[in-house]
Order: structure tokens, then C-alpha cells, then sequence
């Protein structure tokens, strides 16, 4: 049984039956995932799921979706780093080079786990005989295969000691280079918040050069001439996706130094396993989430909840446009879409839980978000479903976020009474 908590009603004990909650998938309900992947667990360190594992994330145990992505950077572990000052004995993680500045001494302490995160610690000593940047690359100039107007979205676990004295500002970056390897530009720096407690730091980046066949993250440490410094930074599974936002860890194997990737997640459950619950001619979905990127607009439909035929032909969808200023409820019978319901809603904070519902007749759709009800529309025909999936329609434009509760209802409701459910 997927989950710890038995079958129960639904919101405030109304018809409305819980499919997912707090730590629980509807038995029946099938998981799938063809990789490992990474999450936050009850005591809020980072762990791992294994293969086919539904991830329940959190004090509040969410079920997380994603959809597959990369890795790019091959040695997010920091593996194959030897202790002692550089220059000196010391050396980075394969892959990873410090061009030492500033005059400063920097020492690879070594590996060390924080709150989860595997890290590699630096200590940043002396006093700056000028005012430098220190570039830590996180790879080399051509490994991270690029174009122009590609967006890609870098990511890594930063905290540092500060000690008595100064510390260096820390920025996340990005360089272009062409086929020889030659840099074409560089981002601007952004001074990251790096503080005593282990946090996750991301910027996004769209390639703007012509010649551009690489792209490569990394972080520039500025020490400025006449301050003494006495810092350790811990800096923890970089990561490099080809993608406008980050989405949760993405490793290798120990010992393994290559590009990975995390599968896509998959619930799926037959509207069969829940009897009476589901009416193909009426009813009412209703979804918690939470979304992890941003919100912000992109080309198609993320998908929140869909009863389908298991193809994109036959389905009734509960989605967020592509524009993400609206909650939509799409419905598409042998391939003809029918008039689409709508409410506007106003971008939610990222990482916020929200909730969103969709009812539907024979003759009629509404949506309803946040309090807010959209307008009923007419529609002339419906599609005949044989499952629910959660968070995408196949394998497109999944939801990359977590659902902390979906319910369905044999009965539709509309006007206020749809809105008071949301």
C-alpha cells in the first residue's frame, strides 16, 4: 500500500473522496518512476527515494511530481578532492577548479554532509594584497553542450562559517564559449545571501551568443584589497538543467563522475479502483499544490489533475495555462476540445500551497481557484475516461511541484459552492 493513512472522506467530511493526502496514495493507484530522486524528508535533511518510491516530502509529508530532467554538471558530488592548502598538496574535486586570487590562501578541508547535502569545504584565510575575483568552476569549458537562446537554470547548496573577520560576497555565474572553447561572455554577478545555515542557491540564464556551443556555471568569491579573511564555505551538489527554473537534486551514482538524470514521476489510477466516487456525467476535483518553479509564463499547459482514456484525445483536464494567469478546465473528446473554463488568478508565491477546483455536467464546465470562481461555460459533449492521472497528461507538461491533497466527488457543484471549496 502506497502511503500510511486508510482510505477517508474528503474535505470537511463532505461526498468528496480523498485520493491523495498526507503520506497516502489511494490503494490501487499505481507509482512509477524509472530512477532514483531526491527530496526533503520529516526532519527537513535531504534523502533519497528509490526507484518507483512516491516521494512524501517534508514535517507535512506532500506527495512531490516532477517531470524528467538533467543534470549536466558530472561531479555534483565533489568527488576525487584531496585535503591540504592548493598549491600545496591540496586538490579540487575532479572536474572542479579554484583559480586562487587576492593573495588569500584557500585549503580544501574536504567532504562533509549538511543537513543531507553532500559539500565540499574550503577555508578562505589571510589578508587580500589586492581586490580579486576567486572563480570556483564547477566544470570544464566544453562539457555542457549549449546553443543560443537556450535557457538553463543553475543550482547549488552554499553556507559558509564567517568567522571574526571579512567574508568574501559569493556570486553564481555563467559563461558562454564557442567550438575552440573560447569565452564569449560572461552574466552579470548577482552578491548571493550565503549564511551559517546550509541553503540552495539558483540563477537562470539564456544564451545570447550566435557562436555559443557551451555553457559553463560557476562561482566567483571577491576578496577585497586589505581585508582579512577567515571563512569556510561549503559548497554542496551543483547542478546545471536545461530548463527556466531548478528542480530538485539530481546525482550519480558514488563513485560515478557523468551526466545524470531523474525519470519523470507517475501516478496513475483506474477510476474503477473508486466505484462510486467517479460519475463520468458529473462531478467535482479538487486540488491542493504547490508549485516549485516560477510562476511565470512558458508554451503549454501545466497539467494538475486528468481524468483521461490515457491519451491526449479523450480527457478532462484541470491544468494552469500556459501564461500562468489562469486555472483552466480543459475537456477534449476524440480529439475535439470543447470550450474552455477559466479563472484569472494572480501568480502565487513559489513553494506555496494553493487549492483549485473544477466541476463539470453534461452541459456545463467552471473552475475555481483560491476563492474565486471563473464563469460557466457550455460544452456539447463528454470524453469517457478510464483513469486519473496526477500531475501531467502523459508524458507532457507534467506539474513540478506537490500535491498535498487531490479528492474527487460523484456530483457536481457549481457557483459559490465550488468557490467555498477552494
Amino acid at each position: 500500500m502506497l502511503g500510511s493513512v486508510p482510505a477517508a472522506l474528503g474535505l470537511g467530511g463532505s461526498s468528496l473522496r480523498r485520493i491523495v493526502g498526507a503520506g497516502y496514495l489511494w490503494p490501487g493507484a499505481s507509482f512509477t518512476r524509472s530512477s532514483g530522486a531526491w527530496g526533503v524528508d520529516a526532519s527537513g535533511a535531504l534523502a533519497s527515494w528509490a526507484t518507483d518510491a512516491p516521494r512524501f516530502v517534508g514535517s507535512s509529508k506532500w506527495l512531490r511530481v516532477e517531470g524528467q530532467r538533467t543534470n549536466a554538471v558530472r561531479n555534483p558530488r565533489g568527488e576525487g578532492a584531496t585535503p591540504g592548502v592548493l598549491g600545496s598538496g591540496g586538490v579540487m574535486p575532479t572536474t572542479w577548479t579554484l583559480s586562487a586570487a587576492g593573495g588569500v590562501t584557500v585549503e580544501v578541508i574536504g567532504a562533509v554532509v549538511v543537513n543531507g547535502v553532500g559539500c565540499l569545504r574550503l577555508s578562505i584565510t589571510g589578508t587580500a594584497t589586492s581586490t580579486a575575483n576567486l572563480s570556483l568552476l564547477m566544470e570544464s569549458a566544453t562539457s555542457i553542450v549549449a546553443a543560443q537562446g537556450q535557457v538553463w537554470s543553475g543550482s547549488v547548496f552554499l553556507r559558509r562559517d564567517p568567522g571574526t573577520n571579512a567574508t568574501p560576497s559569493v556570486q553564481l555565474r555563467y559563461t558562454e564559449h564557442n567550438s575552440s572553447s573560447t569565452q564569449l561572455a560572461a552574466s552579470a554577478g548577482i552578491v548571493e545571501t550565503v549564511t551559517a545555515s546550509l541553503s540552495r542557491v539558483e540563477r537562470s540564464y539564456t544564451t545570447a551568443q550566435a557562436a555559443c556551443a557551451f555553457v559553463r556555471p560557476f562561482l566567483t568569491l571577491s576578496v577585497v584589497n586589505g581585508s582579512t579573511y577567515t571563512t569556510t564555505l561549503d559548497v554542496g551538489w551543483p547542478q546545471m538543467e536545461q530548463a527556466p527554473f531548478a528542480s530538485s537534486p539530481i546525482l550519480p551514482l558514488v563513485g560515478t563522475q557523468a551526466v545524470s538524470s531523474r525519470s519523470q514521476d507517475n501516478v496513475t489510477l483506474p477510476l474503477s479502483q473508486i466505484g462510486t466516487a467517479w460519475n463520468r456525467q458529473q462531478g467535482v476535483i479538487v486540488a491542493d499544490i504547490q508549485t516549485v518553479g516560477p510562476f511565470t509564463s512558458s508554451t503549454a499547459s501545466d497539467w494538475l489533475g486528468v481524468c483521461s482514456a490515457g491519451t491526449a484525445q479523450n480527457y478532462i483536464g484541470l491544468a494552469i495555462n500556459p501564461a500562468h494567469t489562469a486555472i483552466e478546465a480543459r475537456i477534449v473528446v476524440s480529439g475535439v476540445a470543447q470550450p474552455i473554463a477559466s479563472v484569472t488568478i494572480s501568480p502565487p508565491p513559489r513553494n506555496t500551497t494553493f487549492r483549485v477546483a473544477l466541476a463539470w455536467s453534461s452541459t456545463q464546465v467552471q473552475v475555481a481557484a483560491r476563492g474565486v470562481v471563473g464563469t460557466v461555460v457550455a460544452i456539447t459533449a463528454l470524453p469517457v475516461p478510464t483513469q486519473l492521472e496526477i500531475g501531467r497528461l502523459g508524458t507532457g507538461n507534467p506539474l513540478f511541484g506537490a500535491v498535498s491533497g487531490l479528492d474527487v466527488q460523484p456530483a457536481a457543484i457549481f457557483g459559490t459552492g465550488l468557490a467555498a471549496l477552494t
